[in-house]
C-alpha cells in the first residue's frame, strides 16, 4: 500500500518541485506511522508488552517534536545579524 502511494503521489509526477512534494512526503510519513502502529497492533503479543511497545513509540515520538522545536528555537536565536548582500561572492 505504501508503494503504491509513492508511485501515485510522487513517482507519477517527477516534475513537480520541492515545494509541492513536501506535503505529499508527509503524507507518506503519516501513513508509514499508521501502517506500523496497525501492524503493533494486529501483532499476537501479550497486551503489556503491546502497551510497553505503544508507550515507547509515544516517547520517541515526544522527544523528536520536542527536539525539532528546540532547534527552532536555537536557530531563530542565532540568525546572523549582519544583512547579506545578495549577488556577491567576494571576501575580504
Amino acid at each position: 500500500m505504501l508503494f503504491l502511494a509513492n508511485w501515485f503521489w510522487l513517482q507519477r509526477h517527477p516534475e513537480i518541485g520541492a515545494e509541492k512534494k513536501l506535503p505529499r512526503q508527509i503524507g507518506l510519513l503519516a501513513l508509514t506511522i499508521l501502517a506500523a502502529l496497525l501492524i503493533i497492533l494486529v501483532m499476537p503479543i501479550n497486551d503489556t508488552t503491546r502497551g510497553q511497545i505503544l508507550s515507547l513509540i509515544g516517547l520517541v515520538l515526544t522527544d523528536w517534536m520536542r527536539s525539532c522545536r528546540r532547534a527552532n528555537e536555537i536557530s531563530y536565536f542565532y540568525r546572523p545579524t549582519v544583512p547579506r548582500q545578495q549577488g556577491r561572492f567576494c571576501y575580504p
